[in-house]
């Protein structure tokens, strides 16, 4: 099954390296059959994090941040796919 979603009112997604900037367009059939279809076309989307068979992936990092500028960093390793969640600003890691 397909399903989407957004994060809360006031939060966003902040590139935090090469691997998650820039944007692309989704291809109409990723998305069928969902029921917000329309509105997931029409927003703004990074380029995939692809995580392969083999249990390796890219490395990249992305922000979840809110109006105060305060967020959370995940970071994707690439040898092992293992993601990391911390502060952006050198607070302690989970």
């Amino acid at each position: 099954p397909r399903v989407s979603s957004q994060l809360p009112e006031g939060f966003s997604f902040v590139s935090a390296d090469l691997a998650t900037s820039g944007t692309e367009v989704l291809d109409e059939q990723a998305v069928a059959g969902l029921l917000d279809q329309r509105e997931v076309l029409e927003a703004s989307w990074s380029p995939p994090l692809l995580f392969f068979s083999d249990g390796t992936s890219q490395n990249a990092s992305f922000d979840i941040v809110n109006e105060q500028e305060q967020g959370r960093r995940l970071s994707v390793r690439s040898l092992t796919g293992s993601v990391t969640l911390r502060d952006p600003n050198g607070g302690s890691n989970r």
